[in-house]
C-alpha cells in the first residue's frame, strides 16, 4: 500500500510539472510564415550582412574615386599598384557581400523550418513517452496485484518497478528535449526562451522528379559557394599584374585554380548526395504513412475490443504508443525532406520551393 501511495504521489508531481511546462503553449498560435518573418527581422547575421553591404559601398566608392585609368597590360604606373589591387579586391568584396545576403536569407528560412518542425516532432515524442509511461504504470499495478496473491515473484515486481522508473525518466527526457526545441526556435525568432506558442503548420511532402545530373550542373553553375570560388580565381588572375614578383602572382593563380577544381568536385558530391537523400526521404515518408494507417486501424479495433472486455488497457496503450512514435518519425522525415528541397533550391540558385 505504501508503494502504491508513493507511486500515485510521484505521478501527481510529474503531471503537475507537465502542466507547468505546457502552461504557455496554447496561448498564442504561430504559423510557419509568421515564424519566418520574425526570424528574418531578428537575424543578427542578416543585419551584419546589410552593414557589410553598406560598408563595402563606401569603400568601393572611395577607391573608385581615386582611379584615373584602367590598366590593360604591364604599362601602368608602379606607384598605382596598391591602388589597383585595392580597387579590384574591394569590387569583389562588394559583389560578394550582396550575394552573401541573398544566400544567408535563404538559409535563415531553412533553419526556421527545421526548428519549427523539430518542435512539433518533439511534441509527438513526448506524447508517445507519456503513453508508454501510462502503460508501464498499469503493468506495475498488475504485477503488484499478482504479487499479493503469490502469482508474481520479487524479481517480477522489481522488473516492472524498473520499467516504470525508466518510462518516467523517458517522459522527463522527452519534456526536456521539447523545451530545448522551443528554445532553439525562440533563439532564431528573438523570443524569450520560455515562450511556447502553438505551432499550427505541418510539413507538406510532395513528390519531386529530380534529374540528378541536371541538379548537379545547376549547383556548379549557380551556387553562391561556387560563385565565390570562381570570382576569387578571376580576382587572383587580375591581381597578377600588380604583384611585385610576377611568379608570385602565377603561384597564387595556380593555387586558386586548384581550389576551384576541388570545390567543384566537393559541390558535385554534395548535390548528388542531397538529391539521392531527397528521393530516399520521400520513400521513407510513404513507408511511415502506410505504417501509420495500419496502426490507426489497429488502434480502432483494439479500442473496440477493450470496450467489450476482450483485451486489456495496456494492449490499447501499446498500439497507441506505436502510432505516436510513427507520427513523430513521419514528421521528422517530412521536415528533413522539405529542408533538403530548400537546400537544393539554394544551391541551384532558385527561390525556395521552386525545385
Amino acid at each position: 500500500m505504501k508503494k502504491l501511495l508513493t507511486l500515485l504521489l510521484s505521478l501527481m508531481i510529474v503531471f503537475a510539472c507537465s502542466l507547468s511546462a505546457y502552461g504557455e503553449e496554447n496561448n498564442v498560435e504561430l504559423s510557419l510564415e509568421q515564424a519566418i518573418n520574425k526570424a528574418l527581422d531578428h537575424s543578427v547575421l542578416l543585419k551584419n550582412d546589410k552593414s557589410e553591404i553598406e560598408k563595402m559601398d563606401i569603400l568601393f566608392n572611395d577607391v573608385s574615386s581615386m582611379l584615373r585609368y584602367t590598366p590593360v597590360d604591364l604599362s601602368f604606373n608602379p606607384s598605382d599598384t596598391n591602388l589597383f589591387k585595392a580597387f579590384y579586391s574591394t569590387e569583389f568584396e562588394k559583389k560578394k557581400a550582396e550575394k552573401k545576403y541573398d544566400n544567408d536569407r535563404k538559409q535563415v528560412v531553412i533553419d526556421v523550418k527545421d526548428k519549427y518542425y523539430s518542435v512539433i516532432a518533439s511534441q509527438k515524442k513526448l506524447a508517445a513517452a507519456q503513453v508508454a509511461w501510462e502503460k508501464s504504470k498499469i503493468k506495475l499495478l498488475q504485477t503488484q496485484a499478482r504479487y499479493k496473491v503469490g502469482l508474481a515473484t520479487n524479481a517480477n515486481l522489481a522488473e516492472e518497478e524498473a520499467n516504470e522508473a525508466a518510462a518516467k525518466t523517458a517522459v522527463m527526457d522527452a519534456q526536456a528535449k521539447l523545451d530545448n526545441a522551443y528554445g532553439e526556435l525562440n533563439r532564431l525568432l528573438g523570443e524569450p526562451i520560455t515562450s511556447k506558442p502553438k505551432l499550427i503548420d505541418m510539413p507538406v511532402v510532395e513528390k519531386k522528379e529530380l534529374d540528378v545530373n541536371e541538379q548537379v550542373n545547376m549547383a556548379v553553375g549557380n551556387s553562391f559557394e561556387m560563385w565565390t570560388v570562381e570570382e576569387s580565381v578571376n580576382l587572383t588572375s587580375r591581381l597578377r599584374l600588380f604583384e611585385r614578383f610576377y611568379d608570385v602572382g602565377d603561384y597564387n593563380y595556380d593555387q586558386a585554380l586548384n581550389s576551384l577544381s576541388d570545390s567543384k568536385q566537393e559541390l558535385r558530391n554534395k548535390t548528388q548526395a542531397l538529391c539521392l537523400n531527397i528521393n530516399y526521404l520521400y520513400e521513407k515518408y510513404n513507408e511511415l504513412q502506410q505504417r501509420k494507417l495500419q496502426y490507426e486501424a489497429t488502434l480502432k479495433q483494439t479500442k473496440a475490443m477493450f470496450a467489450v472486455g476482450m483485451t486489456t488497457k495496456d494492449n490499447v496503450l501499446q498500439v497507441e504508443y506505436a502510432l505516436k512514435e510513427t507520427e513523430a518519425g513521419q514528421i521528422e522525415v517530412a521536415s528533413a525532406y522539405v529542408t533538403a528541397l530548400d537546400t537544393l533550391a539554394r544551391l541551384t540558385g532558385k527561390e525556395l520551393g521552386d525545385v
